[in-house]
């Protein structure tokens, strides 16, 4: 008989309810771990590299590896250039000019003149 006075709009929902309740459980979910993916997406991105895409007009992102490999060509020409090698290097450049110039000065004379800095007399 109880069945018989419960309006018919409340029996709707009642039968409803479980696919309301997961439809919006679910949008809650989505609403809350959609940022979290997208933050991780971006992330693979930097990682993995992204194309370029001339329709969209992204352009290319190299991948980490990419990155680290120009990075360690970049470093290899630095050290190329600090370390003595076959005389093509900075290194080699700044060692030739010092010698040249220790060879120089080995040859000139003596200064003949002095600089005294404390004038005679002592400072006014």
């Amino acid at each position: 008989m109880a069945h018989d006075m419960t309006p018919q709009w409340i029996t709707d929902i009642i039968a409803v309810a479980p696919w309301l309740g997961a439809f919006c459980f679910a949008g809650f979910i989505i609403w809350k771990v959609g940022p979290v993916l997208r933050k991780w997406g971006r992330f693979l991105d930097r990682i993995n590299g992204v194309p370029e895409d001339k329709k969209s007009g992204q352009k290319e992102i190299p991948g980490l590896f990419e990155r680290m490999d120009r990075q360690d060509e970049l470093l290899e020409t630095i050290r190329h250039e600090l370390f003595p090698n076959s005389g093509k290097s900075l290194r080699d450049a700044v060692d030739k000019q010092h010698k040249q110039l220790e060879d120089h000065l080995a040859q000139c004379p003596p200064p003949t003149t002095t600089i005294n800095v404390n004038p005679p007399g002592g400072t006014p």
